[in-house]
């Protein structure tokens, strides 16, 4: 018994010195190189937004020397990209109105996002320590996004208290920050507040009395009321106030300026919620005139402000206790009692309990290249690594400095999937299942929002497909888009909704780089997108004597052009073929089988190799039944004899058939021939193969011979008309267009416009009479006839009536001669009697011969 506890203790020592050396030495860099931390299975990564990797693994930590020598935990952590600008890290305490408010890491991250939008979180743990117990308000300062919401400093104990901070171009600033010891009064023209217009001084906040001078800051949070006679009064309603009064009176307040007016006695800031109304004011108060220049409408924000080197923070949080510092692990040798007691006589009125306390931490890293690390180790509120076996394995993951931030059962790392899910990826213990514990608030990896998804649902093996966001005004804001991957670069339309690559290379991913312009600000994010696992299907199956590869997927984008296979070390060409037979090896032996293929895509032309690692595959220990001959013996009219043979050794066939299309002929015999007759190769076609059924380890496999085709005759096809479906030879039926009817009329009967086929009579004529006339002297005349209305057929044909003569009448004294069917004249009148006319003429020459003479006798 004694040598056995002797071999244990020298065991134990053994182990200390080697740990001890090691540590001192800082010769280690990987996971076990120091003994201190060992290797427990193997680390998994994702590649997340912004170029950012969250590892996991699980590891054993050294305990002590007594029992176990190592405790298992899973262990978490988020690293950026070494000098990242697109990655930024924030601080964050879950904002609310009123007052401080504890709540879950994922809750803390979408609390975020809600009041930053444009802002995503990538990933997350929780930070400073807090009041569990009371408000959750942080044990010390705090700036989130340039809000000093907590402002409490602690300037003691600054060997083991103090503050991260990060400037908004990322770089880290560590110590205790200086302050001003009084608040200002940002003032902003808008509630983004994206330009400063003024910073006024605040004389105080919530004193007994308002100040003779300067400006007073009056809030909800004291529990009294003022005499604001003869003040100036503005009112502002706020959109956060916070107090805290540990160690002293902490304040934040930001809102709207809203009125001015004349302060009265008895007076206190309203903070009222109720359903009907919903009031939170604070105000600023002046006698001297300071509120003069103050513009209402205008934003405010109300802080202390940090000064000198942490003048140019922006997000800081405090963390207890430096553990790796220059690449130095920092309170090593937990289970040396002498080493103990060294550190509290260096440290002085330093809290060690937690440098040495078992439990779960999480714990901020920088490495040597700039990039940050954020982890989680894993344990419960007693179980875990202490800090100095934390700090070595901040420094197995490359790591030089690190900080210890909040841990123990509230322990939490966050990070947001490949679907865009906010996951708690550890297991918190406080919860019991997993939940996360409420905490006061989170240190977070944020990237600017790139607008856009792209998940691998909806890419294929050679494309990725991004889809814009219309979840927010950002989004809708964007201009001077453009996404770049592999080197290309398309410029996007502010409104596209769509953007597609293709070409890729299957089973890739890439970094999209996503850039664009909002509100006169450019902004830049990352992340990963992916193409599709491009897969042949190759299928390796085991014969007696070698192994048959078939590949049984082909695409439209992607062609195989090669295949190449080794078999222990010799090589077989299979080129592109789909099917191989490889029947050269041993009969039950165990074989080394690899395979690569090269590919095209056939777009691009571009060629690609994927090689499939190396598995055993055995040959069979029995002969599988093999078709040793399968063909036509004779063929006829109307006959058709086959021979076939086949070998079965250890008599696994059940079954063995001809097939002629489809129908069954089972056979007796290895071997033979068989005759199918009553056939009609004119007019059928027939389909002839041998099948055997056979038995391995009692499971039913099929082998098929290759099938002879009996193709019938091409016919050449005879038609009725062009929308005749089936052959008047042959029966068979093609696709025609139906008839296209076109209706009857009393021009032609129903007829189809395809094909020309008649159906039925042409519709009978609406007849209508075209009316004719009389034939006169003068014109022709012209019979009755008739048309259709219709289609304007003549029906009945009108005929020509010849002119009719005339009929005379003779002329009289009265008329002349005229024709009594047209009343045409011709010639004149008659004149009277010729006889009366001779008499008169006589009488008148008488009568004028009388009257000369008579003449004469009077001259």
């Amino acid at each position: 018994m004694r040598k056995r506890i002797g071999l244990k203790l020298f065991m134990c020592l053994v182990m200390f010195f080697m740990v001890t050396f090691t540590l001192i030495g800082n010769v280690y860099a990987e996971i076990g190189d120091s003994g201190v931390v060992l290797e427990n299975g193997e680390e998994t990564t994702q590649n997340l937004l912004g170029g950012v990797t969250l590892h996991e693994q699980d590891l054993k930590f050294l305990w002590d020397c007594s029992g176990n020598y190592y405790y298992e935990f899973d262990t978490q952590y988020l690293e950026t990209q070494p000098n990242s600008e697109g990655v930024k890290i924030v601080t964050w305490s879950y904002r609310n109105e009123g007052e401080w408010k504890m709540a879950g890491v994922s809750d803390i991250a979408a609390n975020f996002e809600k009041n930053n939008p444009g802002w995503i979180v990538v990933g997350g743990t929780n930070a400073d320590f807090f009041n569990i117990n009371g408000n959750g308000a942080m044990n010390s300062n705090a700036m989130e996004m340039g809000e000093l919401i907590h402002p409490r400093n602690i300037e003691t104990n600054a060997m083991w208290r103090g503050i991260l901070g990060f400037t908004k171009n990322n770089e880290l600033i560590t110590g205790i920050p200086e302050m001003t010891s009084y608040y200002n009064i940002h003032v902003y023209d808008n509630k983004e507040m994206s330009e400063e217009l003024n910073s006024i001084k605040i004389t105080e906040v919530n004193p007994s009395q308002v100040s003779d001078t300067g400006i007073t800051l009056l809030t909800k949070d004291i529990n009294q009321r003022w005499d604001l006679t003869g003040c100036k009064v503005v009112v502002g309603y706020y959109d956060v106030c916070r107090y805290n009064n540990s160690s002293g009176k902490h304040y934040f307040v930001k809102g709207t300026l809203l009125e001015t007016r004349d302060g009265a006695a008895n007076e206190r800031p309203q903070a009222i919620d109720t359903n009907n109304e919903k009031i939170n004011e604070f105000y600023l108060v002046s006698k001297d005139g300071s509120l003069d220049g103050i513009e209402m409408n205008s934003y405010v924000k109300i802080q202390r402000d940090y000064v000198g080197k942490y003048a140019d923070v922006y997000n800081s949080a405090s963390y207890y206790w430096k553990i790796l510092d220059q690449g130095n692990v920092l309170f090593e040798g937990h289970s040396d009692a002498t080493k103990k007691q060294e550190y509290i006589a260096n440290y002085p009125g330093c809290d060690f309990s937690y440098v040495y306390a078992k439990k779960s931490r999480c714990l901020f890293g920088v490495r040597a290249d700039g990039s940050y690390v954020m982890a989680v180790l894993g344990g419960t509120s007693t179980e875990g690594p202490s800090l100095s076996e934390a700090a070595v394995y901040m420094k197995e993951i490359g790591c030089v400095d690190a900080w210890d931030f909040d841990g123990g059962g509230s322990a939490t790392l966050v990070a947001r999937d490949e679907m865009g899910y906010m996951q708690t990826v550890n297991v918190p213990s406080d919860a019991g299942d997993g939940t996360e514990r409420r905490v006061g608030n989170a240190i977070l990896m944020v990237v600017r929002d790139p607008g856009f998804t792209c998940y691998k649902k909806n890419s294929t093996e050679t494309s990725v497909m991004f889809n814009k966001k219309t979840d927010s005004e950002v989004f809708e804001k964007m201009e001077n888009i453009k996404i770049t991957i592999n080197n290309i670069t398309k410029e996007v339309a502010n409104d596209q909704q769509t953007v597609v690559f293709e070409n890729l290379k299957p089973d890739t991913n890439y970094q999209a780089l996503i850039e664009y312009t909002y509100e006169g600000e450019n902004y830049s994010s990352t992340m990963e997108v992916g193409t599709k696992y491009f897969d042949p299907g190759y299928k390796i199956q085991s014969d007696s004597y070698g192994f048959t590869f078939t590949r049984f997927k082909d695409n439209d984008v992607i062609r195989i052009k090669q295949t190449s296979i080794s078999v222990d070390g010799k090589s077989y060409n299979m080129g592109n073929e789909v099917k191989y037979v490889i029947d050269d090896l041993n009969k039950d032996c165990e074989y080394e089988i690899a395979y690569s293929y090269t590919a095209e895509i056939i777009a691009s032309g571009e060629t690609f190799t994927i090689s499939v690692p190396v598995q055993k595959y055995s040959t069979l220990n029995y002969e599988l039944p093999q078709i040793k001959i399968f063909e036509e013996g004779r063929k006829t009219d109307d006959k058709l004899r086959i021979k076939y043979e086949y070998s079965d050794y250890d008599e696994l066939v059940v079954e063995a058939y001809l097939s002629l299309n489809g129908k069954k002929i089972a056979l007796t015999n290895k071997s033979g021939s068989y005759t199918f007759e009553d056939l009609n190769f004119e007019l059928n076609s027939y389909y002839v193969k041998l099948v055997l059924i056979y038995l391995v380890n009692d499971f039913e496999e099929e082998l098929e011979s290759d099938t002879l085709v009996y193709e019938k005759p091409a016919c050449i096809h005879e038609y009725d008309n062009a929308c005749d479906k089936d052959c008047n030879k042959c029966g068979e039926t093609r696709t025609v267009e139906e008839h296209k009817w076109v209706e009857a009329s009393c021009k032609e009967a129903a007829h189809c416009s395809v094909c020309n086929i008649t159906e039925g009579d042409k519709l009978p004529h609406t007849e209508v009479v075209d009316k004719g006339y009389e034939a006169t002297c003068e014109k022709e005349g012209l019979t009755d006839g008739s048309h259709c209305s219709v289609c304007n057929e003549v029906i009945k044909v009108q005929s020509k009536i010849e002119k009719k003569e005339h009929t005379w009448v003779d002329a009289t004294k009265k008329a002349p001669k005229t024709c009594s069917v047209c009343g045409e004249t011709e010639g004149e009148k008659l004149k009277g009697c010729k006889k009366a006319s001779v008499l008169t003429i006589l009488s008148s020459i008488t009568l004028l011969a009388s009257s000369l003479v008579l003449l004469r006798k009077k001259r």
